[in-house]
Order: C-alpha cells, then sequence, then structure tokens
C-alpha cells in the first residue's frame, strides 16, 4: 500500500492528546525507517537523548515560538506553528 511508505512525523502533545510519547517509546518507533521526527510539545528536554540515540537524521519541529532559541540549542530544527507561516523570514532567521 502506497500509504505505509510516507513519511511521518510523530506527535507529542500531551495537553490536547492526553497521551505523552515518552522518550523510550520514540526510540522504539524510530526503528520504523518512516517515522522522519516529531512535532514535539511534551518533551522539549527529551530531544537530546532522541538525537544521541538515532543515527538517522531526524525532522524535531517545536510547537510554537515561546522559547524558540532554548528549543533550536536543544536540537530543534523546526518550527511547526502560525508564526512561523506569517513570518517565515524572521523564523527561518533564528534557525
Amino acid at each position: 500500500m502506497k500509504h505505509e511508505q510516507k513519511p511521518t512525523i510523530l506527535y507529542n502533545n500531551p495537553q490536547r492528546t492526553a497521551f505523552k510519547l515518552m522518550v523510550e517509546s520514540y526510540l522504539i518507533l524510530m526503528k520504523v525507517k518512516q517515522v522522519i521526527g516529531s512535532k514535539e510539545a511534551g518533551n522539549s528536554e527529551g530531544i537530546k537523548k532522541m538525537i544521541q540515540h538515532t543515527s538517522q537524521p531526524l525532522k524535531i519541529f517545536a510547537d510554537g515560538e515561546k522559547d524558540l532559541q532554548k528549543k533550536i540549542e536543544l536540537g530543534f530544527n523546526g518550527l511547526s506553528s502560525r508564526g512561523g507561516h506569517f513570518y517565515p523570514e524572521a523564523i527561518s532567521q533564528q534557525f
């Protein structure tokens, strides 16, 4: 099936989904080749561990502009927010 080949970004936002994806679970899911990253709103501090324990490049999207510089320092390399769409040049300069 074609949909099985599509790249997948995991969505970790416990406040919206009532489910928290733990780092250990994420590392297991990263073994599936279609999983290429995460939009992370629940465990910013776990990003370093995710990056250290995976050999493939990851897309790690921040959930908003709040504390964006700190998130970039932790390893975030993308942004998924309205601000990023409205001010793409300003946001891209931060990366």
